[in-house]
């Protein structure tokens, strides 16, 4: 992202890496456990040693945060909100390598793929569970307790959406007839229903109530979908280098996106029943997943998916006007928006 996106992720750093280690327990009978959950989180290194390399971006809690003081002017309220929808984001993650047998996360490995597949699912449920009490730990940041319980009330809708999502997810993997339709319902309930969730409830906690939270989940639900798209196109364009994955994961990985979906609505018939076949195979080659990403590439799909991004994304920012923000933090808003369309990690 720009110098801009990382400068507004910088300012509130500090103080968001505080609350999230603040909410894993230090003191405990299972250390070995939250070993592992700080370990994903990238805190500690393959050695289980204090890592000093810089972990991820945190969008999702400075989404929160943003939202928050745009509102209000003051975001200080919201900060167990914040770590409550990182906390849950990186439940979901730990829950998805499983179940997509993904064994490398920012170039490491995966949990499950370190300690495998039970201490796996019971380090995701901690994880689910820690958001949670992240979240009632508000009130003592000034939250008011009725607010909080709305709050905690939208994090469990979008647990629940995410959960919907990956059964989407995982029934419709590796078909190729799937539809832009299906598409959509699958990113709505998993990276559109996290960032939506993670923009209301910043404002949630401060106070905000019927329209003007819909105008921010509405706002950051448009941003998860743009997100989504332009993962999509880095899981078939993207540097490994700066991603952290294998080069073209989702084509080998048969992972059905909007990329693929257009190609085989444009393509001719023998070019996508090349695609199809790829696809609909055990494990392609690595000849066929370059023949087909070259094909992709010809097709000129990756263009028209991010316009559909830039698109969508422009929906969210009109969303967030209507929300009348605070300038200073809204002119932020914008400029985070803008930056997830053509980014490259």
């Amino acid at each position: 992202m720009g110098e801009g996106a990382a400068a507004i992720f910088a300012r509130y750093r500090p103080e968001l890496d505080a609350v999230l280690r603040d909410a894993i327990p230090s003191d405990s009978a299972t250390p070995d456990l939250y070993d592992i959950l700080r370990y994903h989180l990238g805190w500690l290194d393959d050695d289980l040693l204090p890592n000093r390399q810089k972990t991820g971006k945190m969008l999702r809690p400075t989404l929160c945060l943003l939202c928050a003081e745009a509102f209000t002017g003051n975001y200080q309220r919201a900060l167990p909100a914040a770590a409550a929808v990182e906390l849950l984001h990186n439940f979901s993650l730990i829950h998805d390598d499983i179940e997509d047998r993904g064994s490398q996360r920012h170039g490491r490995r995966t949990i499950w793929a370190r300690w495998g597949e039970p201490l796996a699912v019971n380090a995701g449920d901690a994880m689910l569970i820690l958001s949670e009490i992240a979240l009632l730990r508000a009130p003592a940041y000034g939250a008011d307790p009725s607010n909080v319980m709305a709050a905690l009330r939208l994090l469990n809708q979008c647990c629940l959406a995410l959960c919907e999502g990956q059964h989407l997810d995982l029934v419709l993997e590796g078909n190729p007839a799937i539809n832009r339709d299906q598409y959509f319902e699958v990113i709505s309930r998993k990276t559109g229903a996290l960032l939506g969730c993670s923009a209301e409830i910043g404002v949630l906690c401060v106070g905000a109530r019927g329209s003007q939270a819909e105008h921010y989940r509405e706002f950051g639900t448009s941003l998860g979908i743009g997100f989504q798209i332009q993962d999509d196109v880095l899981g078939i364009w993207g540097d490994p280098n700066l991603t952290g994955k294998p080069p073209a994961a989702d084509v080998s990985g048969r992972k059905v996106t909007l990329p693929v979906i257009e190609a085989l609505r444009w393509a001719s018939p023998d070019v996508a029943e090349f695609i199809s076949a790829v696809y609909r195979s055990d494990s392609p080659s690595p000849g066929d997943v370059a023949e087909v990403v070259g094909q992709l590439t010809a097709l000129g799909v990756r263009e028209v998916v991010e316009e559909e991004a830039s698109r969508i994304i422009a929906h969210g920012i009109e969303e967030l006007e209507a929300a009348s923000p605070l300038d200073g933090p809204a002119a932020d808003l914008r400029a985070l928006a803008q930056a997830l369309v053509g980014r490259v990690s």
